[in-house]
């Protein structure tokens, strides 16, 4: 399940429409190396720079919220820590040997075009 780039998914705000494109890239990439059955090595990599990416994009979002007095801070971050939960127990469940399934990507295209099309959306003033 590719995430493919649209205006529906664009914030007008260049700093974090860039992190959006570049989580979406680092899905799609994760996704044609599970197609393709690369290098086991590559996929963990990538799944590795996922987790990591993550991180760095949801402190991103969040000292923006604070910044400018998000009054729902506290929901969006439980969407954060969920999706960082989820995304930690696919790479170590991988790591201890498992399969990636379909699972993981449904997981993630979902989360995405929900979280950035339709949350993300909806705060973006408070992103700026």
């Amino acid at each position: 399940m590719l995430i493919e780039w649209t205006e529906k998914l664009d914030l007008g705000i260049e700093e974090i429409d860039t992190q959006h494109k570049s989580l979406a890239d680092c899905i799609n990439r994760l996704h044609h190396l599970y197609i393709t059955s690369s290098d086991p090595k590559e996929l963990e990599e990538v799944l590795k720079f996922l987790e990591t990416y993550v991180a760095y994009h949801f402190n991103s979002e969040e000292k923006r919220f604070e910044k400018n007095g998000y009054p729902d801070l506290e929901t969006h971050k439980k969407g954060h820590r969920e999706f960082e939960r989820t995304t930690s127990n696919f790479v170590h469940t991988y790591q201890n040997g498992h399969v990636i399934t379909d699972e993981l990507f449904t997981f993630l295209h979902n989360w995405f075009i929900s979280h950035v099309g339709v949350s993300d959306k909806k705060v973006k003033n408070y992103l700026v």
